[in-house]
């Protein structure tokens, strides 16, 4: 995704995935739920060590957004 830290690295769809069956991470639904405006993009990233939801959203006043998400808890942690 344009935009990523270079010290975030995105999973693929399939490490995605194991990441959510496995329980490491809360399901996208919850993020979506989270986000305050409409999901434009998503994207499971390691950032040093620690998974997180990278989101690009856009707000109901029309601004975009880039808010990063704990992927454990699903709080937002940067970008609000």
């Amino acid at each position: 995704m344009a935009g990523t830290p270079a010290a975030a690295a995105c999973l693929d769809g399939a490490a995605q995935r194991a990441a959510i069956a496995a329980g490491q991470v809360v399901r996208p639904a919850e993020v979506r739920r989270a986000a305050g405006g409409e999901l434009l993009d998503l994207s499971l990233c390691d950032e040093g060590g620690r998974l997180v939801y990278i989101a690009i959203v856009l707000r109901p006043d029309g601004a975009v957004k880039r808010v990063v998400f704990d992927a454990r808890s699903g709080a937002a942690i940067r970008g609000r």
